[in-house]
């Protein structure tokens, strides 16, 4: 086995979408999946339950709008003072 574990969540993932019906897969397809989802407006929580974390903070980890310009807390703060 791998000792990072990579090997384990990769057969998982085979597993897991072969008992699905669906093609071959790797874990990537995962965070592709709650990337898009979350782009096209799925809640958060919603991602969540559909992808079993129990942790909201690792759903949040795949919202690409966190990283970019769009939401960064300094531009409401410095629009209020303003």
């Amino acid at each position: 086995m791998d000792p990072d574990g990579d090997l384990g969540v990769d057969l998982a993932c085979h597993i897991l979408f072969d008992r699905a019906g669906t093609a071959p897969s790797s874990p990537h397809s995962l965070r592709t999946f709650a990337t898009i989802a979350l782009d096209n407006g799925v809640a958060p929580h919603d991602l969540q339950d559909s992808l079993g974390q129990a942790d909201p903070r690792t759903t949040r980890r795949y919202d690409r709008s966190l990283y970019g310009l769009a939401k960064p807390a300094g531009y409401y703060v410095a629009r209020a003072l303003a």
